[in-house]
């Protein structure tokens, strides 16, 4: 049963979601390849809300949301439309919007005034902390400069001490190095000395050993000749004695 033609239009406001945009009716026939009288007669019937807001320069363009177009025919070709920026904005809902805009800008600015406000105190208090610091670090410096030039002048005391320290040292090491070379001549004439000594001993030692051998030789040549003649004696006895036994025996 065909639809009433009398329907009257059904009116929308608000985009389905974040997806959806408002498409003009003569986008509509484009992006869905129908005629512009088919799109129009939908809105007449009720069967496709439309924006009861016009937009345009001339202020007659009528929109429909593209979920709705959707639901009633496919979208054959979506890039065939003039798409601009407008579809996609809510356009009923943009005084409130600027309402809404217009509240947050006078709260954001009660908020900066506020901030800008606690800015200058922290600038003030941050110049009187700055003079206090310039202050403090000119009167560090004075110290610095007056503990500058006080270890200037132990420096050069230090530098004077060292130097006479130095001198000192110079010439105790050179009396030292003279005690040491005489000491060192002494050591050495006591060697030389001592080498003679060495020398002498050892030609007394060689000495004592050759009248030690020339005696044991004398010696032995004594005792060999006494004991020659012992051993004469001896045998002129025996020969004695054998004389006398051998004239007893005659006897006898």
């Amino acid at each position: 049963m065909p639809e009433d033609p009398t329907k009257k239009e059904v009116h929308v406001t608000e985009l389905a979601g974040p997806g959806d945009r408002w498409v003009s009716v003569t986008d509509a026939s484009r992006i869905a390849r129908r005629q512009e009288h088919t799109v129009r007669t939908w809105i007449a019937q009720g069967r496709l809300a439309v924006n009861p807001v016009r937009v345009g320069i001339n202020k007659k363009t009528r929109q429909v949301r593209l979920s709705d177009l959707a639901k009633l025919t496919p979208i054959i070709d979506p890039d065939a439309g003039i798409a601009t920026d407008l579809g996609t904005l809510d356009l009923p809902s943009i005084p409130k919007q600027q309402q809404q805009v217009m509240e947050q800008m006078a709260v954001l600015q009660q908020e900066v005034t506020g901030q800008l406000a606690n800015l200058d105190g922290q600038l003030r208090n941050l110049a009187g902390e700055q003079e206090q610091f310039a202050e403090e670090t000119r009167q560090t410096w004075q110290v610095h400069q007056q503990q500058y030039q006080a270890l200037i002048g132990r420096d050069d005391e230090q530098q004077q001490f060292i130097q006479q320290v130095r001198e000192t040292l110079v010439e105790t090491l050179h009396g030292v190095d003279q005690a040491i070379r005489q000491e060192l001549g002494n050591v050495l004439q006591l060697h030389a000395l001592l080498e003679e000594r060495v020398k002498a001993q050892d030609q007394a030692w060689k000495l004592a050993q050759q009248a030690l051998r020339d005696l044991v030789a004398q010696s032995e040549n004594t005792l060999r000749q006494e004991m020659a003649g012992l051993a004469a004696q001896i045998e002129q006895v025996r020969q004695e004695s054998a004389g006398a036994v051998e004239n007893l025996r005659k006897y006898w």
